[in-house]
């Protein structure tokens, strides 16, 4: 079965980018058509659609152990020591919050700081990493999936889109309040902010967007005959024109993750792309996407030069950073996984 690589690299980088500008545009007061009101939630599940997709190929080739052991030394590495870099550099890991705040400084390590919403405000460094315990459910919860989508595709997509459509809408509706009693004044939120943060983007909430990614990983040399054509008009509909009508209600929306997976068949269906900027783009993403805020928020606080320049100040050292980052811990420890995972293998 054909992968593409070039073509969700391609896909990566789009992601990261539009997430990237979306962050930009609030902290430098920049209007870009598109990425500044919904470049956040493009990119972000995106993301999602794509893990949904090469996760489900992973799991399919690995044996369970071999699995873990690789997405442990995949996403934690990288992780843990830039959330120990940066907390130390931004004055979040101080000896003070140490001292008495070991357990939520845990919390967020263990990448656990979304359930756990005054953890995650209390010791945030990198004002994204809601998403990696969104990430994190859907590692525990693939193997299973992968195996039901095997022989029950219909009923295990159709349970995991109704789970989806029915958490945002209860959460919406305030019925999942009591998840989380009084924790929107703890975190300084109001009520209507702290469930779009904690309740409406929780993992059910976006659970199909994985699942559709799945779906086509199962189902690939299917749904890439589907004229380019009506995969393009879906995308441009579903996930482009689409949020601009759609009521809160019904944010996330299974149709826009629908859009979001055309979008994936169409790279799929299309000609494989060989462009090194863009594998280079899609190589340093993970670290990128870690501390690209980080570094947006320091340079909004500290200079007011022009939005542009501050925007490409943004992306250079962000760049930068996390290309160390991808060659000094992502890389060796992407290989080291491997040799393990194969040790467990045999």
């Amino acid at each position: 079965m054909k992968h593409n690589t070039g073509n969700i690299d391609a896909l990566r980088a789009l992601a990261i980018v539009s997430v990237f500008i979306h962050h930009c545009s609030h902290s430098f007061n920049l209007h870009i058509p598109f990425f500044s009101k919904f470049g956040g939630q493009f990119g972000v599940q995106l993301f999602f659609i794509i893990s949904g997709y090469l996760i489900s190929h992973s799991v399919t080739r690995r044996p369970a152990k071999a699995y873990a052991v690789q997405r442990i030394f995949r996403i934690f590495p990288a992780y843990v020591a830039l959330y120990i870099l940066l907390g130390i550099g931004i004055g979040v890991l101080t000896p003070a919050a140490i001292q008495h705040g070991w357990q939520g400084i845990l919390i967020n390590l263990l990448s656990l700081q979304h359930v756990f919403p005054v953890a995650l405000v209390a010791y945030d460094v990198f004002h994204v990493s809601w998403t990696l315990t969104v990430e994190l459910f859907w590692y525990l919860l693939a193997p299973l999936t992968v195996m039901l989508l095997r022989s029950k595709k219909r009923a295990t997509t159709t349970v995991a889109i109704l789970i989806s459509l029915s958490w945002a809408y209860a959460s919406h509706q305030g019925n999942l309040d009591h998840l989380y009693p009084n924790q929107h004044a703890l975190t300084g939120h109001s009520l209507e902010h702290f469930r779009t943060l904690f309740l409406s983007n929780a993992f059910p909430a976006v659970f199909c967007f994985f699942i559709l990614g799945a779906l086509v990983q199962h189902t690939q040399n299917v749904v890439t005959t589907v004229p380019k054509t009506v995969l393009l008009m879906a995308f441009g509909l579903l996930a482009v024109l689409l949020p601009y009508g759609l009521p809160p209600a019904f944010q996330p929306s299974f149709l826009y993750a629908v859009g979001l997976t055309a979008l994936l068949v169409l790279a799929l269906s299309t000609q494989n792309i060989s462009n090194k900027l863009i594998k280079w783009l899609a190589n340093i993403s993970y670290s990128f996407y870690l501390i690209h805020f980080t570094v947006i928020l320091y340079l909004a606080n500290n200079y007011s030069t022009n939005s542009l320049l501050l925007m490409l100040a943004a992306f250079t050292i962000s760049a930068l950073l996390a290309l160390i980052s991808y060659q000094t811990i992502e890389r060796p420890m992407i290989k080291l996984g491997r040799r393990y995972s194969s040790r467990v293998q045999t």
